[in-house]
């Protein structure tokens, strides 16, 4: 949401864009998947130890967190680490909630990567797919096997398309 925005006013600052799991307008139908917006707010109410294990398959494919649990585990240190408060996370969900360039992505002028999981369960997939058309220069890359988080799913694979897109190469 912060880079549409950041490319749509600041374009002359800009020469490349890469958006992952994302969309142009979060309260459009069937971009937010059935359960996961309830649970994200559940679980920023519950704390990390309680919350982060209820959302990591709604982030991660759920594979990634039955075969590596320390990443959800690292996770958990990390929010006790930080501590953002509930306020904090609420703001983030109004954020999204008020999020809409669904008339006005078309105007991002850079050469821009959309990237996303097959198997997101936060943000239908096919968010990106309608974003990479309504945006000029835009390449859409599906990362299989990977969820929301899908950097976290398929560092390797993921790191090789966003290198070679800001090399100009893909």
């Amino acid at each position: 949401m912060i880079a549409q925005q950041f490319a749509l006013h600041h374009s002359m600052r800009l020469e490349r864009l890469v958006l992952g799991c994302t969309t142009d307008k979060v309260f459009s139908s069937g971009v937010i998947k059935p359960g996961s917006f309830g649970k994200m707010i559940v679980a920023g109410l519950l704390g990390p130890r309680r919350g982060m294990p209820l959302i990591a398959t709604r982030l991660l494919d759920p594979k990634t967190v039955k075969e590596q649990p320390e990443i959800v585990q690292r996770w958990v240190e990390i929010e006790e680490e930080e501590r953002n408060p509930t306020v904090a996370k609420l703001g983030q969900v109004v954020a999204g909630v008020r999020h809409n360039v669904a008339r006005k992505v078309a105007a991002i002028t850079a050469p821009t990567l959309v990237i996303t999981g097959d198997v997101d369960r936060v943000i239908d997939s096919r968010s990106s797919f309608r974003l990479a058309r309504k945006i000029p220069n835009a390449k859409l890359v599906v990362v299989s096997g990977a969820g929301h988080n899908f950097t976290t799913d398929k560092p390797e694979e993921s790191l090789k398309h966003v290198v070679s897109f800001l090399k100009g190469k893909l």
